[in-house]
């Protein structure tokens, strides 16, 4: 109840998704993440900053463009917001619950790239459809890692099936202007 507002949310994930992949991640010292409710962000961070303060561990905003929260992390200014099409991550204000203190670097990733990245990672590199758009996003911290020169292989979370009928249409995606067929000058078109 109440994601945005409530501490259980961070909390729930201080006491179990951060002991989790830190014992899967040992040697990491880096959390790429996107911002919904900002209850992973923030347990993730205050367990790591708890448990390995010395390590110096990063939390990485990957931000979808038109989103507040970029802008925020990088002037400590709220900025009138845009739109974007990816779902789960983003806002347009500020969670209560969302600590973007913890958020030591951030990046803006546009649509088009993320669901270029999210469809080229998912469905074909690995055969699978994870889901690209939740806190973990799998392309958008794939592109985060690479804008920071770094190899980016994060926590997938579930599964992709409620996103068929967009993300993985291609349909959808011609509609949306995020992918970009040759026109036959015929019925195709």
């Amino acid at each position: 109840m109440n994601q945005f507002g409530n501490p259980a949310n961070p909390h729930a994930h201080e006491r179990t998704t951060g002991p989790e992949i830190g014992a899967n991640a040992a040697r990491r010292g880096c959390r790429r993440c996107g911002v919904g409710s900002g209850g992973t962000l923030t347990g993730l961070g205050r367990f790591f900053n708890r448990v390995k303060p010395r390590r110096g561990i990063e939390m990485v905003l990957a931000d979808p463009t038109g989103s507040i929260l970029y802008e925020y992390v990088k002037t400590g200014q709220l900025v009138k917001s845009g739109s974007w099409a990816v779902e789960g991550i983003g806002e347009d204000f500020i969670p209560e619950i969302a600590d973007m203190s913890l958020v030591t670097e951030a990046f803006e990733i546009d649509d088009e790239e993320s669901f270029a990245a999210a469809r080229e990672l998912c469905a074909r590199k690995e055969s699978s459809v994870a889901r690209p758009l939740a806190h973990f996003s799998p392309a958008r911290c794939v592109i985060a890692a690479s804008k920071q020169n770094q190899t980016g292989r994060d926590t997938r979370p579930d599964t992709g099936n409620k996103y068929l009928s967009k993300m993985y249409n291609n349909f959808w995606m011609a509609e949306q202007g995020f992918i970009h067929r040759p026109p036959h000058s015929d019925l195709s078109d």
